[in-house]
């Protein structure tokens, strides 16, 4: 197994024949090589990294977080924002970016955390299952 890991090593960080400086374009390295999580040496799983999701009750510990992070998350932003809007001595251009960054923050929350935890736990996981 050592002799697999150093020629995949080789292959992917000592390229001299490589024109490209990144190291995921060079000949011979493959960036979805990971660990297998009981150390058995390389798993050539596509999407390993949420190995762990295919447990049902881990896999629902990860959505409670991400449901409570979303709704601390809008809540608490929404609520910078509403401050900032209607109170009229709050305007001051340091409160405005902080609203700014709240209100994007917000979005961020309402849009790309359920849209990413339904690709983790509905997308990734199932179909790395072999």
């Amino acid at each position: 197994m050592d002799d697999i890991y150093e020629s995949l090593f080789n292959a992917c960080f000592n390229n001299d024949n490589a024109s490209s400086s990144s190291i995921t374009e060079s000949a011979g390295c493959n960036s979805s090589l990971l660990f297998s999580a009981d150390g058995g040496g390389i798993a050539f799983l596509d999407g390993a990294e949420f190995e762990a999701l295919r447990r049902p009750w881990l896999a629902a510990i990860v959505i409670v977080i991400y449901v409570v992070v979303l709704t601390f998350g809008v809540l608490g932003n929404g609520l910078v924002f509403v401050t900032v809007a209607s109170v009229p001595r709050m305007r001051t251009a340091t409160n405005i970016f902080i609203a700014n960054l709240a209100l994007a923050d917000c979005f961020v929350c309402a849009f790309d955390l359920p849209l990413n935890l339904h690709y983790q736990v509905n997308i990734v996981a199932p179909s790395s299952q072999k």
